[in-house]
């Protein structure tokens, strides 16, 4: 997920090259996503996790993202219990 068309064109079509063809979005994760994921990559900084995010993962599924500001790399899995991350170093 990127805010800019141009790159998530070029990051699928990347990945197409190596055979890989997840859904590519050009999306604004602060307001509603379309559909649910077994893994969200977000390629934008985010102050905190959206809610949109967190609604968006299928149990069992991962998310990552950074934290802008800041070196953190963020990676959240949804289980029965809720969302529970840990914070990666950069």
């Amino acid at each position: 997920m990127d805010v800019d068309p141009s790159l998530v064109s070029a990051a699928a079509g990347r990945l197409a090259a190596l055979d890989l063809c997840p859904t590519a979005l050009t999306v604004d994760v602060t307001g509603p996503l379309p559909g649910t994921y077994d893994r969200i990559v977000s390629m934008v900084s985010v102050p905190s996790i959206p809610p949109s995010c967190r609604a968006a993962l299928r149990p069992g599924s991962r998310l990552v993202t950074t934290i802008r500001g800041t070196w953190i790399i963020l990676t959240a899995t949804r289980t029965p219990a809720g969302v529970f991350g840990r914070v990666e170093r950069d």
